[in-house]
């Protein structure tokens, strides 16, 4: 399998099928801050991020859900006043698929868009260097 990357995109068919435990393993080196969870029998990739205040955590939920709007494939998102979760997981596969993957890639791509832009760190890139150790490599 090649190197994912945010532009692996790829609609839905009737010929799609849920990744292999292997197929999972290789795509999540591509975004090691995500946990594959299982929930009622279904592979999941999940991110918790913890935020200073619950107007972050709207902003941020606001940024993931124009990613998802773009493409049509929705996250389940948790939301706290100072924490939000992003679930990913492709139900029509009852499983994952590698535009879940891709899906948190571009996520981890806009928080490190974020740093870029404004040449300091933000609240919401704060909240993500908090969700994992410091010795962690990024997830781009």
């Amino acid at each position: 399998m090649t190197e994912l990357t945010a532009q692996n995109w790829e609609p839905i068919t009737e010929a799609s099928t849920r990744l292999s435990d292997d197929e999972i393993k290789e795509l999540h080196k591509s975004v090691p801050n995500w946990q594959v969870v299982e929930i009622n029998n279904l592979k999941h990739l999940q991110r918790h991020f913890e935020f200073p205040n619950f107007e972050q955590s709207l902003e941020f939920v606001y940024e993931v859900g124009k990613k998802a709007l773009e493409q049509k494939h929705y996250p389940k998102l948790v939301v706290d006043v100072t924490y939000v979760t992003v679930d990913w997981v492709t139900h029509d596969l009852h499983g994952l698929h590698k535009n879940d993957f891709v899906m948190a890639l571009r996520v981890d791509d806009m928080l490190s868009r974020w740093e870029l832009i404004s040449g300091e760190k933000d609240a919401v890139e704060e909240a993500s260097e908090e969700s994992f150790p410091a010795s962690d490599p990024p997830g781009y």
